[in-house]
């Protein structure tokens, strides 16, 4: 037999699902948080790691400073240097002090040797300061760094004392840092050699002393503009970034720290492996929980599937509120969970409305059976009226039928009347509209027209303005004329004037001449007084022939004006006879609107009276019609009322026999009382 599908199974997987979300989430959740603060930790470890070697190095850095200061401030360098004495002085000086390898003082008369070295140079150029060398390796293996300072004497002499560093003390330092549990902090100089490491004795750790400058850290380190951050190479992740401090832009050392890539793989392991543990100690809970859950609720729905089984046979069956006593303990709490309390749960509150409903349901089906008789009693009462009444709707029928077939008539008349004069009133109403539209173009037209009359006006006006102008102008060309012969005059009176000036000219030529030698002066002035004469004479005549010409212009112009001003006078009164004309059509195109509107007004009565005769005579076709149609109403009602009391006959009947079944069927429910 095929299992039936259970909602306690989808429940189940649904209260698994719901608590273990939420568990694997935090889990999750958990874990990251985890990881991130294994992490920061591990961050805050590297940088820890740095400071304390930066402090290291910065810590003696500062003594050896602050012992070169002091050392430059001895007697031995104040007065002439004397090199035994100094030797001699800076002998017990180095004995106390561990981290002192060796002091030398070189001047420019000293070892040659000496002043090759870096130290020596370096303090010379970095005069007043203090100069460190990068890192490197003595011959005992120790790992130094030199300082020195440039001294002056009252002398005038100048050398350089210098003193060798040990970095012994910070290779010590870095020996007892802790960075995570797989991490290390290096020293490294400028150039990539290890200075100090905190895992000299690891077996994949740096040594010190080994070359680093061609590795991925030293390079990423190198070319990072920071001061100090964090570098990632190939193969490492957020763990194991490498974190880095370059203290100065001209440090000679740089330091950087970092850990193992499964540095933190025993912390996260432990943590899976609990997580682990708590997820599967949780799912056994929630499992357990839903089966015994899945369990009760295919128990409930049993149960109610029972009561519904019985109610579907007939038997309508209350939910009692004391459970069976040779039930079981599952079947106590599940029958406790039915109870029906309308103040209880959910469960409880849907048992009472069942009780309820069995109630209402049974008091429903005797109602029912009492309702049952007195239907039987009834139809049989209603069969006998159903058919008196047949008999009497066929009668009426018949007459309402003949009624209808003359208002038919009638009503078809009066609609032919109707069509007839709607033609009419078409007709009317094509020649209302003609009439309007001549009336909009009549009115336009003497519109038109009255602007065209103001237009010939304005012409009139404005051709007037321009004839005045032009006799205006005819005057001033005249006047012109006048002036121009005016300047003829003073063209003859400038050449006479040449022409005697000419002559004294000449008469005063003859006189220098006469006069010998001490007249050439006043012959040259005459005769250039002469040329000015011709030059004079030959200009007016030119100017005399374009005068000329000008005062021929003029006469031509002074005719040309007058003809104009004769042909204006002309054009002045054909436009006066124009405007004449243009107001007399408008006079005719008046009285010409005048009657069209009077045709219009007449029309307008016309149609008028033509509108209510027809609406009249349609009142009296819609009246023939709605009686028409109301007698063919009447008479198709009548016939429907019949089939209806035929049918309503035969319903009786059918009504009969399901009373009949009703009451058989009725007799099968077994009710609360």
């Amino acid at each position: 037999m095929k299992r039936k599908a259970s909602i306690g199974t989808i429940m189940a997987i649904i209260l698994v699902v719901a608590v273990m979300i939420p568990a694997f989430l935090i889990t999750t959740s958990s874990y990251i948080q985890t990881k991130n603060l294994l992490v920061s930790r591990n961050n805050i470890s590297k940088k820890s790691a740095i400071n304390i070697l930066i402090t290291a190095k910065q810590n003696l850095h500062a003594n050896v400073e602050q012992e070169l200061k002091n050392l430059a401030y001895l007697e031995v360098f104040k007065s002439k240097f004397n090199n035994k004495n100094i030797n001699q002085t800076l002998k017990a000086v180095k004995g106390g002090n561990g981290d002192i390898k060796k002091i030398t003082f070189a001047d420019s008369k000293g070892d040659k040797n000496l002043l090759k070295k870096a130290w020596y140079k370096g303090g010379v150029e970095n005069s007043g300061g203090i100069y460190w060398t990068a890192p490197y390796r003595n011959s005992a293996g120790d790992y130094i760094a030199t300082a020195s300072i440039a001294i002056h004497n009252n002398e005038g002499q100048s050398g350089v004392l210098a003193i060798d560093t040990s970095y012994t003390g910070i290779q010590n330092t870095a020996m007892g840092i802790k960075v995570g549990r797989t991490g290390s902090a290096t020293l490294i100089s400028r150039n990539g050699r290890v200075v100090a490491n905190s895992d000299i004795g690891a077996k994949d750790g740096l040594q010190l002393g080994q070359n680093i400058d061609r590795t991925e850290v030293y390079k990423k380190i190198k070319n990072s503009k920071k001061l100090r951050g964090t570098v990632s190479i190939k193969g490492t992740n957020k763990i194991n970034e490498i974190y880095f401090d370059k203290i100065t832009a001209d440090s000679s050392t740089w330091v950087f720290s970092r850990v193992g890539k499964n540095d933190l793989n025993k912390e996260l392991g432990s943590l899976i492996f609990t997580a682990i543990w708590v997820i599967a100690i949780t799912l056994i809970i929630v499992v357990l929980i839903s089966l015994l859950a899945s369990k009760m609720m295919g128990l409930l729905v049993n149960k109610f599937s029972g009561y519904f089984i019985k109610a579907g046979q007939g038997e309508l069956t209350l939910i009692s509120e004391k459970p069976s006593k040779k039930a079981d303990w599952l079947d106590r709490i599940a029958h406790f969970i039915l109870k029906p309390n309308e103040k209880g749960n959910e469960i409880n509150r849907i048992t009472a409305l069942y009780n309820k409903m069995i109630l209402s349901i049974s008091e429903l089906i005797n109602q029912v059976k009492k309702e049952t008789r007195v239907v039987a009693q009834k139809s049989n009462l209603l069969a006998e009226l159903g058919d008196q009444t047949n008999k009497a709707t066929e009668e009426v029928a018949q007459t309402i039928t003949g009624i209808a077939e003359v208002t038919g008539v009638q009503a078809q008349e009066t609609e032919n009347s109707v069509t007839k004069l709607q033609k009419l009133s078409q007709i009317t109403n094509g020649l209302s509209g003609n009439v309007e539209e001549m009336t909009k173009e009549s009115k336009e037209a003497a519109e038109l027209n009255n602007d065209n009359i103001k237009i010939s006006q304005n012409v009139e006006q404005n051709w007037k303005n321009e004839l005045v102008k032009m006799e205006n102008l005819n005057q001033t060309v005249e006047s012109l004329d006048a002036n121009i012969q005016n300047v003829n005059k003073i063209i003859g009176v400038i050449d006479g004037i040449s022409h005697q000036t000419n002559l004294l000219a000449l008469n005063a030529s003859i006189e220098a001449a006469s006069v010998g030698e001490k007249g050439k002066g006043f012959a040259v002035v005459a005769t250039e007084i002469r040329k000015l004469s011709e030059k004079t004479k030959d200009s007016t005549k030119e100017i005399e022939r374009i005068i000329q010409k000008i005062t021929n212009q003029s006469a031509d112009m002074v005719s040309q004006t007058a003809a104009s001003v004769a042909g204006g006078q002309k054009q002045t009164k054909l436009i006066e006879d124009a405007i004449d004309s243009s107001q007399e059509v408008f006079k005719k195109s008046g009285k010409l609107l005048e009657k069209i509107i009077e045709v219009e007004e007449y029309s307008k009565r016309i149609k008028k009276v033509q509108k209510e005769v027809l609406e009249k005579l349609e009142g009296v076709a819609s009246s023939t019609e709605e009686n028409a149609a109301g007698t063919e109403e009447v008479s198709a009602n009548s016939e429907e009322v019949l089939a209806t009391m035929t049918e309503f006959t035969r319903n009786i009947a059918d009504l009969k026999e399901v009373s009949a079944v009703l009451e058989h069927g009725t007799e099968k429910f077994r009710t609360e009382k």
